[in-house]
């Protein structure tokens, strides 16, 4: 019995060396994709899915920012115009306890674009892969085009355009995965034909590496192996 439990051990070592040698090494790249929630009761956790970093306009008469309370953000905070801050009532909400001004709240805010001017962002890479998510809204046959560029990068820029019907408010989520140089920063650019665009905020996280999922994985195969062996003996 002990025999066939060593055995066991060293295949997953060299499935482990295996994948940590597959391993490619980090390269600037990104892709992108679009969901539309309109008419789905939906609730984002800002705190969970920006665990770098978050912001979120709130709902109310003027432009509030709220921003996940860090030392240094990696999300640039978007030039909007002082107008006001437009109702979320059929949109998403957002949850969050790791916010500054307000610490935690539920709220279904967003902000209005300043004509066709829509929203204009950058995303501070570290060089390991990241999502970021950009929860946006859009009323009529606005037709915005969201543009994620990221020079010299593989799949390099991404277009995610969206077509909507008269009389209709849409609720869009975007989610880019990439990865970045420190010196090489995503430019995200929100577009539309007139002012039927709106910005809810983004948020931003890493996305497990491969080794990390193979590690987990070998995890638990060694657990089910030591109940074996238990069960065994």
């Amino acid at each position: 019995m002990k025999i066939r439990f060593i055995s066991c051990s060293l295949t997953l070592a060299a499935t482990l060396a295996a994948t940590c040698a597959l391993a490619p090494a980090n390269a600037d790249m990104i892709a992108g994709s679009q969901a539309n929630t309109s008419g789905q009761v939906v609730n984002f956790n800002l705190t969970n899915s920006g665990s770098l970093d978050w912001f979120h306009y709130l709902q109310d008469s003027t432009v509030t920012l709220n921003q996940k309370n860090v030392a240094t953000h990696d999300i640039s905070i978007p030039a909007v115009a002082s107008t006001k801050g437009d109702s979320g009532a059929y949109g998403p909400t957002f949850t969050w306890s790791d916010g500054t001004p307000n610490v935690s709240g539920t709220d279904s805010g967003l902000v209005q674009a300043a004509s066709s001017s829509g929203f204009t962002f950058n995303v501070t890479g570290n060089g390991t892969a990241e999502v970021l998510t950009v929860y946006l809204g859009t009323y009529g046959v606005n037709d915005p085009t969201d543009t994620y560029a990221l020079s010299g990068a593989t799949g390099n820029p991404v277009t995610l355009s969206f077509t909507g019907a008269a009389g209709k408010y849409y609720s869009l989520t975007d989610t880019i995965d990439f990865t970045a140089a420190v010196n090489n920063p995503l430019t995200v650019t929100l577009k539309g034909a007139n002012a039927n665009l709106f910005l809810a905020g983004a948020t931003l996280a890493p996305v497990p590496e491969p080794v990390s999922l193979a590690l987990l994985g070998v995890g638990g195969a060694g657990l089910l192996l030591m109940r074996r062996r238990k069960i065994l003996t």
